[in-house]
């Protein structure tokens, strides 16, 4: 009973310190503090066990918390809140469309003074690549938001605004980003820039920028 109370104060906090050991604790049980070794992290065999211990934290986490809680009312809310498909057709647009509509802002700002940035959605797109992708990324998201959308930011809504509950759940998303994208993925980037650096600049990015304004956006 304390120990579930204690949880439910610091239910923020508890989520995502359970969400970094299963996560980071899986990721080094699969590829060991090294990362990766191949030549491409894409081409590594150890990717499929990367990927599912990656999701296993915040799934995990968010379903156990919720639980822990709330109880049963609280999964079967959950259940219901991803299971909510009729609703109106406004939303699906926002839902879909505002992350790509200020993605190609932003690039055809920056096209002005790099061209190469411009975005382009001509024949040379692969679009079975893009099905693909949309596809993989729509089953990543769900088992990454169960936890993070499901259960840390209904937490931070209840006491803060839209601005700072993103930011407040995006600097931890953005961290627990890091392992991925700098100890298994800096190989592939090791011959552009000096590993350190290439660590410092994404860790940057990923913490104080990127991630918590596009959790603000989400």
């Amino acid at each position: 009973m304390v120990f579930r109370e204690l949880v439910a104060r610091h239910a923020v906090a508890a989520y995502v310190a359970l969400t970094f050991l299963v996560s980071w604790g899986g990721l080094l049980l699969v590829g060991g503090p090294a990362g990766s070794t191949g030549t491409a992290w894409q081409t590594d065999a150890r990717l499929p066990l990367m990927i599912i211990a990656m999701l296993a934290g915040p799934s995990l986490a968010g379903l156990l918390l919720t639980g822990l809680t709330g109880g049963r009312d609280a999964l079967r809310g959950l259940w219901h809140r991803l299971t909510t498909w009729h609703v109106a057709v406004r939303w699906y647009a926002v839902a879909l469309l505002t992350a790509p509509t200020v993605f190609a802002i932003v690039h055809l700002v920056l096209s002005r003074r790099s061209p190469g940035l411009l975005p382009s959605l001509g024949a040379g797109v692969a679009w079975r690549g893009v099905l693909a992708g949309a596809i993989a990324a729509l089953g990543v998201g769900l088992c990454e938001e169960v936890g993070w959308t499901g259960f840390a930011t209904p937490m931070l809504r209840h006491r803060h605004g839209v601005f700072a509950a993103g930011v407040l759940i995006g600097v931890p998303w953005g961290a627990w980003h890091l392992l991925t994208n700098d100890v298994w993925i800096v190989s592939g980037f090791a011959a552009e820039l000096p590993p350190v650096l290439f660590i410092a600049l994404n860790g940057l990015a990923l913490v104080a920028g990127q991630l918590p304004a596009y959790r603000v956006l989400m």
